[in-house]
């Protein structure tokens, strides 16, 4: 269900009359000459300001690329930037097709890409003419449909793809959008130098193949897992869509806990510090705020203040070590506090790609890397604030501490 701009209203510099979110937008991705100096300019859902230089260039950071939709973003440009990672996926796909010891023969078959997004309309855009840009690759395509960031990578993890592309605007202002890629078990997967003038082809005749799936209720059926032990508490979830807020609606129906949900749209950055008076308002025992990616999350106290991420960690592996106690734990440089160095938290690689792989090859129990998001092992890293909240209502659940003094 797509968010309604009704709530919100913009003013440009040098005018007297306000303007809608839509028309807004619209400014936005046109390069309209007073957006330039506009306070609005490419606003962040949690407050923070990310600044394009140059509208008419993409940005692109790791396994993400980002620019103003349709200016310089397209689904020819998203196609172009995926050139090379497509390419480089039919040479990784190799079987062995004859069963002669004596003389194996090895043959390239189709790779297989789940493709999701979120519900910016961009995003939806995009997404639609992608799919079928894709069939011209000549892989299978598994559509999975908008979803939350977090249920596509345990989506592509669950029907063992070769690689997910995730049409994403999540970290920028409303007029942008682009993409996330992922390679196999949902790993972060860097990306090449962008080349608008890739001439890659494809590599086989065969025709693509296109499938339909709804990865919501395995999701759920997996997610429960991580629920038991607790004791009743109040909580209080904010979350950016109604997708998230079914999920998390339905996970709560069977636990001990009374939980008060709240829909904030990503655009109503000023929003959020708003809804933090909501948890001593109820009496809630902790709050969260999910991020539009559904991995992020800002953990409130019982009195409505923030917590920090390096106590968000500490508070997730106290959980954690009562159930492994051996766990090992990592953490990015720039969150690294002597206190978590004094209890054998280990610095994680400086890029999201090695953190994950190392996290992987090492079986790390919890990982706080860029940007403040939780990263846990399940058979492959995760990133999901669902599971964020459970580690956190667990570690409430061991004690009668309230949690402004476990975080102090």
């Amino acid at each position: 269900m797509l968010l309604l701009d009704t709530e919100l209203s913009f003013q440009c510099p040098g005018e007297t009359g306000a303007i809608s979110a839509s028309v807004h937008r619209a400014r936005l991705a046109s390069g309209y000459h007073k957006c330039q100096t506009c306070s609005h300019n490419n606003t962040k859902n949690a407050g923070k300001v990310t600044s394009f230089d140059d509208p008419t260039k993409l940005i692109q950071e790791g396994h993400r690329i980002r620019g103003v939709y349709l200016r310089p973003l397209t689904p020819k440009t998203v196609l172009s930037a995926l050139a090379e990672p497509l390419y480089s996926l039919w040479h990784q796909t190799v079987r062995t097709v004859s069963s002669d010891a004596r003389s194996p023969r090895q043959s390239l078959y189709r790779p297989s890409i789940a493709v999701s997004c979120d519900l910016r309309h961009p995003s939806l855009e995009i997404y639609r003419q992608l799919l079928s840009g894709l069939e011209l690759t000549g892989c299978h395509i598994v559509e999975l449909g908008p979803l939350p960031e977090a249920q596509f990578c345990f989506g592509i993890q669950h029907y063992n793809v070769t690689a997910g592309i995730y049409i994403t605007g999540n970290d920028h202002g409303p007029a942008n959008s682009g993409f996330n890629l992922y390679s196999e078990h949902g790993l972060p997967w860097t990306l090449p130098a962008f080349d608008s003038q890739s001439t890659r082809t494809r590599l086989t005749r065969t025709a693509a193949s296109l499938r339909q799936e709804r990865i919501t209720l395995a999701y759920e059926t997996h997610i429960r897992k991580y629920f038991h032990g607790l004791r009743p508490l109040r909580v209080l979830v904010g979350v950016t869509d109604e997708i998230m807020k079914g999920t998390v609606d339905r996970l709560f129906e069977k636990l001990p806990c009374v939980m008060l949900s709240q829909v904030i749209p990503p655009r109503a950055h000023e929003s959020w510090p708003a809804l933090t008076s909501l948890g001593p308002e109820h009496h809630c025992d902790v709050g969260l705020l999910i991020d539009e990616d559904a991995g992020r999350v800002q953990l409130i106290d019982e009195l409505g203040r923030p917590a920090s991420s390096p106590s968000l960690l500490q508070l997730a592996s106290r959980a954690l070590r009562q159930e492994q106690p051996a766990s090992l734990l990592s953490v990015a440089e720039s969150f690294a506090t002597p206190t978590l160095l004094e209890q054998g938290v280990v610095l994680a690689k400086p890029t999201l790609s090695a953190a994950t792989r190392d996290m992987y090859e090492q079986r790390s129990g919890l990982a706080l890397l860029e940007e403040g998001r939780l990263w846990h092992f399940d058979q492959h890293p995760r990133c999901d604030a669902l599971v964020t909240l459970a580690w956190v209502l667990k570690s409430l659940s061991l004690a009668d501490t309230p949690l402004s003094e476990l975080v102090s």
